[in-house]
């Protein structure tokens, strides 16, 4: 076990794509057709493929460059995700009706401070979870790990014992890791990462102001020392076929 100041290091997920994948072919969402997406299995669903509907807040940039940022990461996948960028009062109506299937939500207080709102941390009635509400029959359909959150956030809110508090909210971030209630997404700036890697960029340079180039640097004048670059190339050595046709060319 991984241990932080003596402490035991709090529950984490690491990047395996192969794992995910190799997930979703257990569950029968297989690439049947070649197009570089899943597809249902071939009794479900006609054996389309699989889409998921995005909801996100067309009013706040970041959170469609998080989306998009969210369908690059699925396409490897084969996940296909679609984004439903609507403005304030109809993205909400959509969200609290629930059509959606994924969405993207910025943190709220109860995740920062787990005294406010508990009640909002798992779907303890038909709707204060803010991504699994009930339908017009106000009846959740919970999952096993689900009934777990809701237990836990119902003992903390009734229990009067700061001990027994902290326990449940370790137990609580325990679960809902282990089982991805949630994902957490950070807007990182590429040029952090690109600026690691470039050889002559003048020190203190604005890390923004790459985006805007001849502001600031010639782009044609950039150049990486050989023990750093790397291979981003998706097709080396290939050109792009002609239009309608299926991949690259030699």
């Amino acid at each position: 076990d991984a241990r932080v100041d003596g402490r035991q290091a709090p529950p984490s997920n690491t990047d395996d794509r192969r794992g995910a994948g190799a997930g979703l072919a257990e569950a029968g969402l297989k690439d049947t057709d070649g197009d570089g997406f899943v597809n249902f299995p071939a009794g479900q669903a006609g054996g389309k493929n699989v889409e998921i509907v995005l909801l996100v807040n067309n009013d706040y940039a970041t959170d469609k460059s998080l989306a998009e940022g969210v369908v690059g990461q699925m396409e490897k996948l084969g996940l296909k995700i679609i984004i439903n960028a609507l403005d304030g009062p109809k993205r909400d109506d959509a969200h609290y009706a629930g059509r959606f299937d994924w969405l993207i939500q910025r943190n709220t207080t109860e995740l920062a401070s787990v005294v406010q709102n508990t009640e909002q941390l798992a779907p303890v009635g038909p709707r204060t979870s803010w991504h699994h509400r009930a339908g017009k029959d106000d009846q959740l359909d919970l999952m096993p790990f689900e009934k777990e959150l809701v237990d836990i956030v119902n003992k903390f809110r009734t229990s009067q014992d700061n001990d027994e508090r902290v326990r449940l909210m370790k137990e609580y971030q325990k679960i809902s890791t282990e089982h991805v209630n949630t994902v957490g997404l950070t807007e990182y700036p590429g040029a952090l990462i690109i600026n690691k890697r470039f050889s002559n960029i003048p020190q203190g340079t604005p890390i923004f102001m790459f985006n805007w180039a001849e502001d600031s640097v010639i782009r044609e004048r950039l150049w990486v020392a050989a023990d750093k670059q790397q291979k981003y190339e998706l097709f080396p050595e290939q050109l792009p076929g002609k239009p309608g046709e299926k991949g690259p060319l030699n």
